[in-house]
């Protein structure tokens, strides 16, 4: 999120630029890369708490997206509805809570 703060920061000051705005090539090209950055841009300044608690949601789904790509012996669901890697372990996914 760093990242993304510091280039629209960047991007901020350079559509600024007397020189820049000038130069209406580069003033479109600014533009473009502001406009796709303005999303995430929108996102980190969600109240914090809000931020990690969606970091925690984006972080299960990436997981679960993991585990459908595996093998059904590596990971499948059980009668009981657990999901069991291939030895028979339960198969922790973590809690979004903490």
């Amino acid at each position: 999120m760093e990242q993304i703060e510091g280039r629209f920061a960047e991007l901020s000051e350079q559509m600024a630029d007397p020189e820049v705005i000038s130069d209406q090539r580069r003033y479109a090209e600014m533009g473009r890369a502001y406009r796709t950055l303005e999303p995430a841009h929108q996102l980190a300044q969600v109240e914090p708490g809000l931020r990690r608690a969606i970091a925690r949601v984006l972080t299960a789904t990436d997981s679960a997206q993991r585990i459908a790509q595996q093998p059904a012996d590596v990971a499948a669901p059980h009668e009981d509805g657990d999901l069991r890697i291939g030895d028979g372990r339960d198969l922790e996914l973590g809690t979004l809570g903490g």
